[in-house]
């Protein structure tokens, strides 16, 4: 299964012209700013890009900016955005693997690229890189200042990865073939090792973006290894069956003791299952693609004001004026506001928003 929660659609290929003769040729109707007009014309980006950050697409070096096969050789370097090429037309073209932002948090170095941008538009779902990218910015740029507070945002391929492995193990444990110890470095053991970097134990909260079935829901692990230790599960579209955030809960549970065993090399002290606490009164989206835009506003409010009684967490009492409107515009200007360039983009980002 595929992390990626970004629609099968063609992503536009957008083309910039300090003059344009043509107009017939424009998908969307154009966008003047600074003399400059914006078309799009459809392209399949099919398995040009991937959400997961890891991209197939072009590296910068190799020439992610695309020109026309008229274009001369006049490259822009500018830091965090490569280069890019003007055609002999006189525009500059941006495809679907064109690099807006890269930066760097504690422990993710994210790449923000056109496409991921563009399922900021209105009726799109989240892909992994916003979430991703999002919720550090959040950790790194919106929370106080505060030395004693020490959160760890997990990349949204940590769950990806933790799932997959337990299918493969569960078929083992049918053959009988697996030690105790086996099975535990099966089901945990590569993932561990992807995250060998991030801080589980001397932090007060792990913040685990989950995706299935191209769905988003958040675990907020609380206070890890001490006496106060809660799991909070965030899902905007809550069923009667809670059973898959239970299984959820469960399996980070499994993977927090494997850490503590494997880190300080004895087993933590208590072997009960962590408390999983689903807060009453969550709001519920009314569509089936504004998930990503709930979990991320969820993760924000809660660390910046985290309840007291987390046992009788009651969100709607906690955060009485929660909204999403207008985080997709939030989220756009978070990633703009961090680009060396903004005022290349700053035309798309009109473009997306107009029918806002």
């Amino acid at each position: 299964m595929e992390v990626s929660t970004h629609q099968n659609h063609s992503i536009p290929s957008f083309q910039c012209y300090s003059h344009c003769e043509d107009e017939s040729d424009a998908t969307f109707n154009s966008v003047c700013m600074n003399d400059y007009e914006f078309h799009a014309n459809f392209m399949n980006c099919g398995d040009e890009c991937s959400s997961l950050g890891h991209s197939a697409a072009p590296s910068l070096e190799d020439g992610a900016y695309q020109s026309s096969d008229d274009s001369e050789e006049l490259a822009d370097y500018s830091s965090e955005s490569g280069f890019r090429e003007r055609t002999k037309s006189g525009c500059l073209e941006f495809t679907a693997s064109t690099e807006m932002l890269r930066i760097r948090f504690p422990f993710q170095s994210i790449s923000v690229r056109l496409s991921d941008f563009l399922c900021l538009q209105e009726n799109d779902l989240l892909n992994d890189t916003i979430v991703d990218f999002y919720l550090n910015h959040v950790v790194e740029h919106v929370l106080p200042d505060e030395p004693n507070k020490r959160i760890t945002v997990l990349p949204s391929v940590f769950w990806h990865n933790l799932s997959i492995l337990q299918s493969g193990v569960m078929a083992d444990e049918a053959n009988n073939t697996l030690t105790d110890d086996q099975r535990l470095d099966a089901r945990f053991g590569d993932v561990l090792d992807f995250v060998e970097d991030f801080d589980f134990i001397d932090v007060d909260y792990i913040v685990v973006p989950v995706n299935e079935w191209e769905h988003w829901s958040l675990v907020i692990v609380c206070h890890p290894y001490t006496a106060r230790a809660r799991m909070l599960c965030f899902d905007s579209q809550l069923t009667d069956d809670l059973n898959n955030l239970q299984n959820i809960a469960d399996l980070c549970d499994d993977f927090l003791k494997y850490v503590w065993l494997r880190r300080r090399m004895y087993p933590h002290c208590s072997e009960e299952r962590m408390r999983c606490i689903i807060p009453e009164n969550l709001p519920q989206q009314g569509n089936n693609f504004d998930c990503g835009l709930y979990i991320v506003e969820f993760a924000r409010r809660f660390l910046l004001a985290p309840p007291r009684n987390l046992d009788a967490f009651n969100f709607c009492v906690e955060y009485p004026d929660f909204t999403i409107k207008n985080k997709r515009r939030d989220i756009q200007h978070a990633v703009l506001s961090l680009c060396s360039n903004r005022e290349l983009w700053t035309p798309i980002l009109d473009l997306l928003n107009r029918k806002l």
